[in-house]
């Protein structure tokens, strides 16, 4: 389905929604526009979560993420992978603790192996952003 239209005519709200578009003119002007934005933060739950990966070289890249930071009031962290992407969380659910990071039973050691350095990075990026918002309140 066409993700715009998917997420503003949404009939239920979702817990988490990911967002990876791009073609070879990077990130569509539809995906960026503050409508969609906030039409992606009317589909979720309140505590659902919004999910972006953006190309760092993206010249669109600093305003998109504005864009999410005012739509999602702030609560926004912005993670810098390896191979030049970033990863866009935003929604109040990034201000929850998390706990151990541990492999699910269901996921071999193989594609845990590929998966679990990303989240230590996630989890610490949470762990500055929350003290950095801590200390700024």
């Amino acid at each position: 389905d066409d993700g715009v239209r998917f997420v503003r005519t949404a009939a239920r709200r979702y817990d988490a929604l990911l967002l990876d578009g791009y073609d070879h003119a990077g990130m569509p002007a539809r995906l960026r526009a503050p409508a969609f934005i906030a039409d992606c933060r009317a589909a979720l739950k309140p505590s659902g979560l919004f999910v972006v990966n953006i190309n760092s070289d993206d010249a669109n890249a600093a305003r998109f993420i504005a864009g999410v930071r005012a739509e999602f009031d702030q609560r926004v962290l912005v993670v810098d992978e390896a191979g030049g992407n970033r990863i866009v969380f935003a929604g109040a659910s990034i201000e929850r603790r998390v706990g151990a990071i541990e492999r699910p039973d269901s996921l071999d050691r193989d594609a845990w192996a590929q998966l679990v350095l990303p989240f230590v990075r996630i989890r610490a990026a949470q762990h500055a952003w929350l003290a950095s918002r801590n200390g700024a309140r």
